[in-house]
């Protein structure tokens, strides 16, 4: 096969939407509220929403009359079956949907398109999208869709594409039949190896629209046999949580996940946009967490996101805690972000610190980092105020690149003076000689 074959993190967002556009979704809800309601059989639904299309030239006339006598459907009392689309239909608003300048109109053509989509006229109908980048939206939206309906076929189908659309199909495949899905990764992955590495944000971004259970066990098995994706994946799957649900109700998901490091990503992805919604709730969230394993991410970004906002609250929190990696990490942070919104509030307050401190040298470290862009001067000479050896070391080396990059001729005349070891001194070089 030997196709490089990337999951573009642009589509993740884009392609949950595909099924909304137009009755098409309606379908699939339809038959699977029927498959569940236990009048068809899951297997047979995706045969139902074919059968009413195949139908609804004879319905049409009678669309939107009730059918409650008929015992297939149960509840539903409402026939809304897809147009179905001649192949002229196709090449019609395939052409429309190439050419038109008006975005509603051009919108209204593909789906359209999408609403007469079937296993038969698909290949068709992915001519009409061909000229689009496989970054495309609307490119994503119509093999999210196709995979949907299709499975396995439409994902192969992308294995001899030049453009790379399997991991939206698998998408699709994923949110209508998980199971069979997750099946079809496993195997593909033990024949291909790597490649299998390319469509796991396709399989996740699918399993999660269906059902987060399915989704989360499966990244945790990912975790179990060493997949160094699984963290990525998990945090994919947090941000679909924090989509559907409130951060707090988030955040007692994240929470109740196994203890780990899994755990933390997930956590950490969650107290981002919580401090936005709520900075004082997060933060007592956050600070239960203190001195735990895996905790240090979560109180780091709770402190450097509620620094954004409002450093001296948040300064003022991380004052309160227990010392903690977490803590130092995120006085680092929250300085950096203090110094962005009042330099000199920020100076004064580091300077008003007693040397013993603990959280000190890290402040010192932040206020460096976001100094040294405008005056590295100033910001090495505040580095040398650390205490520790070797984070003195490291916010030299980090503030000697940047001064190198910002005026050579000064920064090697200052680096040829500053008594730094020569191993120090190579490390601050290293990347002006790549």
């Amino acid at each position: 096969m030997g196709k490089k074959l990337i999951v573009h993190s642009i589509w993740f967002a884009a392609v949950v939407a595909a099924f909304a556009v137009g009755s098409y979704q309606s379908e699939k809800r339809w038959a699977k509220r029927a498959a569940l309601n236990g009048r068809v059989d899951q297997a047979d639904a995706n045969d139902l929403i074919r059968l009413r299309a195949a139908n609804a030239n004879e319905t049409s006339a009678n669309k939107g009359s009730e059918i409650a006598g008929n015992p297939i459907f149960g509840e539903v009392t409402e026939l809304d079956a897809p147009r179905v689309l001649s192949d002229d239909d196709i090449m019609e608003l395939g052409e429309k949907f190439r050419t038109e300048l008006d975005p509603v109109a051009r919108r209204l053509a593909f789906a359209q398109m999408l609403e007469g989509l079937t296993v038969e006229n698909a290949f068709l109908m992915r001519e009409q999208v061909d000229h689009l980048s496989e970054r495309s939206g609307e490119f994503l939206e119509f093999h999210y869709a196709w995979g949907a309906i299709a499975g396995q076929d439409s994902v192969l189908h992308g294995q001899d594409t030049e453009k790379r659309d399997m991991a939206a199909t698998l998408a699709g495949w994923a949110s209508a039949d998980p199971y069979a899905a997750m099946k079809w990764f496993n195997e593909f992955t033990e024949t291909e190896g790597n490649n299998g590495q390319e469509i796991l944000g396709g399989l996740i971004h699918g399993l999660a629209n269906e059902d987060f259970g399915t989704a989360t066990d499966f990244v945790f098995d990912l975790a179990e046999s060493g997949n160094r994706k699984a963290e990525e994946m998990l945090r994919l799957i947090s941000g679909k949580v924090l989509r559907t649900m409130s951060a707090e109700d988030a955040a007692a998901w994240a929470e109740n996940l196994p203890e780990g490091r899994l755990r933390a990503s997930a956590m950490d992805r969650v107290a981002h946009d919580y401090v936005g919604d709520d900075p004082v709730a997060a933060a007592t969230w956050a600070e239960q967490f203190v001195g735990t394993e895996h905790a240090a991410r979560v109180i780091e970004e709770v402190g450097d996101e509620w620094a954004e906002r409002d450093p001296v609250a948040s300064i003022n929190w991380l004052e309160s805690l227990e010392d903690s990696d977490g803590k130092m990490m995120a006085f680092r942070s929250a300085v950096g972000e203090w110094v962005k919104r009042d330099p000199k509030a920020a100076s004064e307050y580091i300077l008003n610190m007693p040397k013993s401190a603990p959280e000190r040298d890290p402040a010192i470290s932040g206020f460096v980092s976001r100094l040294v862009h405008e005056d590295p001067v100033s910001a090495i000479t505040w580095a040398g105020e650390i205490s520790d050896n070797g984070r003195r070391e490291a916010t030299l080396v980090s503030a000697g690149r940047q001064y190198l990059r910002q005026d050579p001729a000064a920064a090697m005349e200052w680096l040829l003076g500053s008594g730094l070891p020569m191993e120090v001194q190579g490390r601050v070089l290293a990347p002006a000689k790549k």
